[in-house]
């Protein structure tokens, strides 16, 4: 994907990656990350990531079960839900993202074509008011983008 650097995965005690969380890359990096998703997962012509598991991520969660979740007050009405570690705010064209601790962010709107890396530091893991005022960045970005 054309990475700069190399990337870190936190590890359990026993040695085995911890998936839901505790990637360390670069800001650039990341971004690269979130283009190979944009183009579906491919590069040069090569399938890198399937496309029916980003398919999946964006279409198969489930609403209710977000609600019922625990992450559900950082979104507040956000039509929200969750799968394979991937947060999907939903409308006519899904917003795809993930959320670090302390301000990390990757959103990715294929509609739009753009990918958004946002690296930061904040005091708390996860800021209620700190999340909503990156949403509305976002969606400033996405509201700039489609009217030009």
């Amino acid at each position: 994907m054309g990475a700069s650097d190399n990337a870190y995965i936190t590890l359990d005690r026993l040695g085995a990656p911890r998936c839901a969380g505790g990637f360390c890359s670069t800001v650039r990096d990341l971004a690269l990350f979130g283009q190979l998703i944009l183009k579906n997962g491919q590069l040069n012509g090569n399938q890198i990531i399937p496309s029916n598991w980003i398919r999946d991520t964006i279409e198969s969660g489930d609403s209710q079960a977000w609600n019922a979740g625990n992450f559900a007050k950082f979104f507040p009405d956000m039509p929200m839900q969750y799968r394979n570690k991937w947060y999907v705010m939903n409308g006519i064209a899904p917003l795809l993202f993930g959320v670090g601790v302390y301000g990390q962010n990757i959103f990715i709107d294929q509609k739009n074509e753009i990918v958004i890396a946002k690296f930061s530091s904040q005091s708390l893991p996860m800021d209620e008011n700190l999340i909503l005022l990156t949403m509305q960045a976002v969606a400033a970005v996405q509201n700039f983008i489609d009217r030009h």
